[in-house]
């Protein structure tokens, strides 16, 4: 064989075994097009390998990978790194092995230590797992609220927690008296960050992890989530109304009992929003719980009750899309953590009853 022809062979064949590709350092997802709002059709496992069709690092943080033949993708929130040279044999992904999952998709052996545990040492190793999140400051809540809650039929919309309605997200608190009067909005169609958990109930301060823990904040309607108060969530007698007693909302409250109970479609959300905090924030800086009483106005203990009914709640209403999404997006675009109640519905039971 000539000499020119043995070269030509030599590099066709070093070129098959060398390529640029992504390692994954971090869970990341495959979007469809390089913006947030893109869905997710594929979920990358830690360590996982891709092969690159498109060295472009995008200015925000998006690479261009193969998915097959007729797609392609990017992986968001890269905290990946990236190889040129030898492409490894094992744990490669590649064009007729990739696997489309639905929005919500666990990352792989996310849980695997601890699966087959039960009662307190599931709870410990569950505690282990989601601990030591990425934090974000409060003020970038606002803005990913507007992701973790937006109305998919109006995307300029949050949907409220309590009430359920659709808001345009700019009708945000601004911290002042009386916003929205030079906002051109009113009273009664703002909204806040919610915190699920009462801050006041172990974590007061801006500074605490707990704070600003998108797993338990939700957009509320400003005067309604201020009705809320600290209550705990239990079964209650009368229905709350709004803006004086002009508008009738969805949430029933008690005239002697300090209790809030929120629509039947989101009693099982705030369960397991609670039954996460409670795993997440265990001690030493923090020690949150869930309690069988209803805790009294003016309580300040890092407790919120009441767990019976909470795990009635849980039952009832079942997780969903909506739950499933978010966590999603929580876990990719901001915090890295998920909520295991929403992933494994059935470890509540093993936890708590």
């Amino acid at each position: 064989m000539h000499r020119p022809l043995l070269l030509l062979l030599f590099l066709f064949v070093s070129f098959q075994l060398s390529a640029d590709y992504l390692e994954l350092r971090k869970n990341a997802g495959i979007k469809a097009q390089p913006n947030k709002e893109a869905p997710v059709i594929y979920q990358g496992a830690e360590k996982e390998l891709f092969l690159l069709l498109d060295d472009g690092k995008r200015t925000n943080g998006y690479y261009h990978i193969a998915i097959d033949a007729d797609s392609s993708g990017w992986i968001y929130r890269s905290v990946v790194k990236k190889h040129r040279g030898n492409l490894p044999v094992k744990n490669v992904v590649e064009a007729n092995n990739v696997d489309f999952f639905g929005v919500g998709q666990i990352p792989l052996n996310y849980y695997s230590s601890a699966l087959g545990l039960t009662g307190k040492e599931l709870k410990k190793q569950l505690h282990l797992i989601i601990n030591n999140h990425d934090v974000i400051t409060y003020n970038e809540v606002w803005n990913a609220l507007t992701e973790t809650d937006k109305d998919p039929g109006s995307p300029d919309n949050v949907i409220l927690l309590y009430t359920m309605r659709s808001q345009n997200a700019s009708h945000r608190d601004r911290g002042t008296l009386f916003p929205y009067r030079s906002h051109g909005y009113t009273l009664i169609d703002s909204w806040n960050r919610e915190h699920v958990w009462p801050k006041s109930h172990g974590f007061p301060n801006q500074s605490d992890t707990a704070y600003t823990d998108l797993h338990h904040l939700r957009p509320a309607d400003l005067s309604v989530n201020s009705a809320r108060n600290t209550r705990s969530f239990d079964i209650s007698s009368d229905i709350y109304f709004d803006n004086g007693g002009a508008i009738e909302t969805p949430c029933n409250t008690s005239m002697t009992t300090w209790t809030w109970e929120p629509p039947d479609n989101v009693k099982g959300d705030i369960a397991r929003m609670l039954f996460y905090m409670a795993v997440r924030y265990e001690g030493p800086d923090y020690d949150l719980e869930l309690v069988e009483n209803i805790v009294p106005k003016g309580n300040k203990e890092p407790i919120i009750g009441m767990l019976p009914t909470l795990l009635k709640w849980h039952k009832e209403d079942p997780v969903d899309n909506w739950e499933r999404q978010r966590n999603h997006i929580i876990f990719h675009n901001y915090q890295g953590n998920r909520n295991p109640f929403i992933d494994h519905p059935e470890w509540v039971q093993s936890i708590w009853e």
